[in-house]
């Protein structure tokens, strides 16, 4: 039918300010409670999808990959992740902090998530950090292997955001019901 889907990247104040002016009919991510006041938060509807975490991503040969369980193991290793503004690299901050760790150097830092998956497949050794919902495609996709680390790194919840006064629409509702069954496909397991 006469729909337009655009996907975009970006931060969740971006993105529900890009809602709240009518540019997008639905966010698929996490909501900065932060960043909104009470009235705008009021003006949203939330369906949560999961509770997300840091991810840590790696190479399947990357050299002892089997026995790296602690945050601490891997403070000193090349890491790829998104920018130092993201959701992800504040958390991972506060979880090195509290642990008394050193901050990850030597990072590659950006929004794309194939270009991390690109970067992982060549470098063994290399750690990336994502959502949980990046890290498991690229597990899926790009052949990598995911390391179980503690301490879990948690993240706000993900859901789909819409406007309380949004009318419906039968074709976002289709697109909507495949995008829940991809995280029921991938988190099927939890």
């Amino acid at each position: 039918p006469d729909i337009r889907v655009l996907m975009t990247d970006g931060v969740s104040a971006q993105l529900l300010a890009l809602l709240a002016a009518g540019e997008l009919d639905c966010v698929i991510g996490s909501v900065d409670e932060a960043s909104s006041t009470d009235a705008d938060l009021a003006r949203l509807q939330v369906e949560p999808l999961y509770d997300d975490h840091v991810t840590f991503v790696t190479h399947s040969a990357t050299p002892g990959a089997a026995g790296l369980r602690r945050l601490e193991q891997v403070c000193t290793r090349p890491w790829v992740m998104g920018p130092r503004t993201s959701q992800v690299w504040m958390a991972l901050r506060q979880a090195f902090m509290a642990g008394g760790h050193p901050l990850p150097r030597g990072v590659v830092e950006t929004t794309s998530v194939p270009a991390i998956g690109a970067v992982l497949q060549q470098a063994p050794g290399t750690i990336g950090a994502l959502r949980a919902d990046a890290g498991r495609y690229l597990v899926r996709n790009y052949g990598l292997r995911m390391l179980r680390l503690t301490p879990a790194v948690g993240l706000s919840l993900v859901g789909i955001v819409r406007l309380r006064a949004a009318p419906p629409s039968a074709p976002l509702e289709d697109l909507l019901e495949r995008v829940r069954a991809e995280v029921r496909h991938l988190f099927g397991g939890e």
